[in-house]
């Protein structure tokens, strides 16, 4: 990265290109939190079932995992596509 661009960026923090990457990372950091309050549901709620799927998981061939790991990634694309994919202002 150029010296002149991170000088920009460190002296300029309400500059509109930082403004807008800040807007980009708090959304960015919201969709984490809210995956990772997800994915905690089941192991808090249900702690053995939970503890037989992921070893049930474990059996599973690779092939199967990924086609599911696609499938989730095209539903989400789907999903955020539908909803509009933008983060509001």
């Amino acid at each position: 990265m150029p010296a002149r661009f991170v000088e920009f960026l460190l002296l300029n923090p309400r500059a509109e290109t930082l403004t807008g990457a800040t807007k980009v990372w708090e959304e960015l950091a919201r969709a984490i939190g809210l995956v990772l309050i997800i994915e905690g549901i089941l192991p808090f709620l249900y702690p053995r079932r939970w503890r037989a799927l992921v070893q049930q998981l474990a059996s599973v061939d690779n092939r199967s995992l990924r086609t599911a790991g696609l499938v989730s990634m095209l539903v989400g694309t789907a999903l955020l596509m539908l909803i509009g994919g933008t983060p509001s202002a």
